[in-house]
């Protein structure tokens, strides 16, 4: 429910690229986003701080 809460707010707000990060471990999780039309970009996840997670994935939405 917030993915696509989040995904309907943004649709008024004109192109968007939503990012997510999930472990994964996390087949429930990675299953949801799917589900909600993302999809996997990169094997890691790459923080805001330069950090990177092995053990999670890069996800994104995107809407033109």
């Amino acid at each position: 429910a917030l993915l696509e809460s989040t995904q309907n707010y943004l649709k008024g707000q004109g192109s968007i690229r939503l990012y997510s990060h999930v472990s994964r471990s996390n087949t429930a999780s990675l299953r949801t986003h799917k589900k909600c039309g993302f999809r996997q970009i990169l094997d890691y996840a790459r923080y805001i701080d330069g950090s990177i997670n092995r053990r999670a994935v890069t996800l994104l939405y995107s809407m033109a």
